[in-house]
């Protein structure tokens, strides 16, 4: 997901490694317990204009 493209305000993005430290704690607290993590990659196509009006994409349908 790129950040400047959100589905939702306060979706978590991973870009790149800047904030790997902070997502393994994360992953570790989440299954301290036996809790699983699963990932859901998204794209936000037409929704992405309500949260930013610069949106390039390859069809405007």
């Amino acid at each position: 997901m790129d950040s400047k493209a959100l589905n939702e305000p306060k979706n978590v993005v991973v870009e790149d490694e800047k904030h790997l430290v902070e997502l393994k704690k994360w992953a570790t607290v989440a299954q301290k317990h036996g809790s699983h993590l699963w990932m859901q990659i998204n794209h936000p196509g037409r929704q992405s204009p309500k949260f930013n009006k610069d949106v390039v994409s390859a069809s405007d349908v």
